[in-house]
C-alpha cells in the first residue's frame, strides 16, 4: 500500500474501534504522528459502522491492485464468508455499484470514470435512449425522473449525476483530491458543480445537439442558428479559463478533481463537431487543461465512444 493507504488504512481503524479523535495535536516537527492524527481527525465525523465498511472497501481495493496469490486467497476467503447478502441489494449483489446510462452521455461517462479511478465495484447497465428505455416502468423504478445517469447501490436508487458522484466520494475510499473535506477546497468544487448545468452544459450541448444530432436526424441547420450558439460557448469557455482555471492546473488547484471530470466531458464532446475549444491561440489556459485531463487513468476508454464515432466519419 502506498503511504496515503496506510494513513487511510489507519484512521478508518482507529475511527471505526475508538470513535472519534480526541488525542492532543502532537507538534508540528512530530511529522509522522501529526500525519496519523490529521488522518483520524480528517475522518471523525464518520459514524463506526461507516468507517469499518470504508475500511473493508479500502482493502479490498489494495487488495485487488496488489493482485498477487496473496491477495487473491485473502478476497476469495472474504467473499466465501460473506455469503448472506441483503435482499434489497441490486441484483442481489451487495456493496457492487450498478450504473445505468449510456456512454453517449456526458454525466454517465463522468460517473464510469470516477468509479475507475477509484477501484469503485462496478457493473454498467445500457439504457437504451433511442428506444426509449429510460421510460420503461422498470427504470422509472430506479429513477422516476426517467434520466441517465442513475445508480443503485446495495438497494437504494441515486440520481443526478452530481450526486451520484459526491455520494460514491462519500461511501467509498477515494482519494481525498476527489472531493477534498477541507472547506476551502470543496467550496471551489462546488461553486464550479452549481455552476455547471446552466453554463458548460448548456452551451455545450446546446451546440453539439443543434449541429451534429439534429442533421442526423434529417433537419437542416443554417448558419445563422448556428452562429449565437457558437457565441455562447467561446463566452462560457472564456469565463470557464478566467474564473475556474486561472493559473491553476485543476480547478480546485494542482490535483484533479470531480469538477474535473465532470467539465471534461462536458466539453470533449465538441470534439464531434471540431469545436474551437481545442484551439490554443483562443484558448492556451483551456488547451493546456484539457492535455492534463486527457492523461489521467482509464480516459481511453472512457472517451471510447467519441473516439469511435470520430474514426467512422
Amino acid at each position: 500500500p502506498s503511504n496515503d493507504e496506510k494513513l487511510q488504512f489507519y484512521s478508518l481503524f482507529k475511527q471505526a474501534t475508538e470513535g472519534p479523535c480526541k488525542t492532543k495535536k502532537p507538534a508540528f516537527y512530530d511529522v509522522i504522528n501529526k500525519a496519523k492524527w490529521d488522518a483520524w481527525k480528517g475522518v471523525s465525523k464518520l459514524k463506526k459502522d461507516e468507517a469499518q465498511k470504508k475500511y473493508v472497501s479500502l482493502f479490498t481495493k489494495v487488495a485487488r491492485k496488489i493482485n498477487n496469490d496473496e491477495s487473491r486467497e485473502v478476497l476469495e476467503k472474504m467473499k466465501g464468508g460473506n455469503q448472506s447478502i441483503s435482499a434489497s441489494a441490486a441484483n442481489g449483489e451487495e456493496n457492487i455499484v450498478h450504473l445505468y446510462g449510456t456512454m453517449l452521455s456526458q454525466p454517465t461517462r463522468s460517473v464510469y470514470w470516477f468509479c475507475l479511478l477509484n477501484s469503485i465495484p462496478l457493473k454498467f447497465h445500457a439504457v437504451n435512449l433511442a428506444k426509449g428505455e429510460q421510460k420503461s416502468d422498470e427504470f422509472t423504478k430506479i429513477n422516476p425522473l426517467q434520466k441517465v445517469p442513475a445508480l443503485q447501490f446495495n438497494g437504494k436508487s441515486y440520481f443526478e449525476s452530481h450526486n451520484i458522484i459526491r455520494f460514491l466520494a462519500y461511501q467509498f475510499p477515494v482519494s481525498t483530491n476527489w472531493y477534498p473535506e477541507e472547506f476551502s477546497i470543496r467550496s471551489q468544487i462546488d461553486t464550479y458543480l452549481d455552476w455547471h448545468h446552466l453554463n458548460i452544459r448548456r452551451a455545450c450541448a446546446s451546440l453539439v445537439f443543434t449541429e451534429y444530432f439534429l442533421p442526423l436526424r434529417g433537419k437542416q441547420v443554417d448558419e445563422e442558428t448556428l452562429k449565437p450558439l457558437r457565441m455562447d460557448v467561446i463566452e462560457t469557455l472564456r469565463k470557464f479559463e478566467s474564473v475556474f482555471l486561472g493559473e491553476k492546473s485543476f480547478i480546485a488547484g494542482e490535483d484533479a478533481s470531480i469538477a474535473d471530470i465532470i467539465a471534461y466531458n462536458e466539453i470533449i464532446q465538441m470534439d464531434l463537431i471540431d469545436g474551437d475549444h481545442r484551439d490554443p491561440k483562443q484558448f492556451p489556459i483551456l488547451v493546456d487543461w484539457l492535455y492534463r485531463m486527457s492523461h489521467l487513468p482509464y480516459h481511453d476508454e472512457v472517451v471510447d465512444v467519441i473516439t469511435s464515432i470520430l474514426n467512422t466519419t
